[in-house]
Formats: structure tokens, C-alpha cells, sequence
């Protein structure tokens, strides 16, 4: 997994190297573990803030294969995960708002929990930038295996009231408006 550094490196390297990585994307392998231990290196890349911009095309790139008929569990864990961490950088949003219905699909209704997961870390990173869009997408497909899955996560729901317990108390004095 290495540092930020070593991230960094690898991006610069491969971009200079003709972008090997997009080229094994693009390729459409046979077996299946090619695909997925590159899309486990992009995933591992985009979680570096400095190199979003040089990740743009393997970004598309992973958003047209998580369209396609992906049949391998693993390989759809590192699909998620990929497009979890890159909708946490503000200039990713409005890319993959455009594939927000796909990630509700293909990953929020998942068999797969770690795949679950990783669509709900997309989808909240996403309502955090873009409320209204998102929302506007999640209600026509997709609010309620948010809900539903969020609900199931241990811990979720009473983080939730405890973060709402320090604004709206359960106990109070008497207040006058």
C-alpha cells in the first residue's frame, strides 16, 4: 500500500511510462485477477489528493468497467472501493454523479457486503458535496437501500443519535423563543 510518497511516484512513473495501467485496463483480460489487482491499484492510487488530476482517465476507465458485466465478487470489491475513494475529492463529484445510478445498482444492491459498503461510502461522499443532485438521483432508485443499509451497520444508528443527542439534548430547560 506504501506512502503518499511511493503512491505519488507510481502515478508519475506510470503516466511516463505511456500509461501502462490504463493500457491493462482497457484490455479487457481473459483472467480476471489482471483486472482486478489493477483496479486494486488504482483504488490504492486514488486515495492521494495530490494526483486526482492525473487520475482522471482511470477514473473513466473504472467507471466503464463497473458498468460492464463484472462477474467476479472480488473484482467488484476493488471496483467499489476504487469509486468510494475517489468520491471523497470534491473534483470527482459531478463524474460520478453522472454514474450515480449504476453505483446504487451495482453496489448498494449488492450480495456482497464489503461491496455495500464501499457504494455507501461513495453515495454519502457524494451527499456531502452534492445534497440536492444526489438526493434527486437516490429518490428515484436507491434511498431506500441506503437507509436500509446503513440501518444494518453496527454502531451506525447510535453514532447518528449521538450526534444529533449533541444538538437536540433529550433533556432540556425550559426555553423561551
Amino acid at each position: 500500500m506504501g506512502t503518499d510518497w511511493h503512491r505519488h511516484k507510481i502515478v508519475q512513473e506510470d503516466f511516463t511510462a505511456g500509461q501502462m495501467m490504463l493500457k491493462v485496463m482497457r484490455s479487457k483480460p481473459k483472467n480476471d485477477q489482471i483486472l482486478c489487482n489493477a483496479t486494486c491499484l488504482v483504488a490504492n492510487l486514488s486515495t492521494s489528493s495530490e494526483d486526482q488530476g492525473g487520475l482522471q482517465e482511470l477514473l473513466s476507465c473504472l467507471c466503464e468497467i463497473m458498468k460492464s458485466d463484472v462477474k467476479g465478487s472480488a473484482l467488484l470489491v476493488q471496483i467499489s472501493r476504487g469509486v468510494a475513494n475517489f468520491s471523497a475529492f470534491p473534483q470527482n463529484t459531478d463524474k460520478l454523479l453522472q454514474h450515480l445510478p449504476v453505483i446504487v445498482y451495482k453496489f448498494l444492491k449488492s450480495p456482497d457486503n464489503i461491496v455495500k459498503m464501499h457504494g455507501m461510502r461513495a453515495v454519502l461522499h457524494l451527499l456531502s458535496k452534492k445534497p440536492s443532485n444526489t438526493v434527486e438521483e437516490l429518490l428515484r432508485d436507491g434511498a431506500g437501500d441506503l437507509l436500509t443499509n446503513i440501518s444494518r451497520l453496527p454502531g451506525v444508528i447510535d453514532a447518528i443519535q449521538t450526534s444529533l443527542l449533541t444538538q437536540a439534548p433529550s433533556r432540556s430547560r425550559p426555553s423561551f423563543r
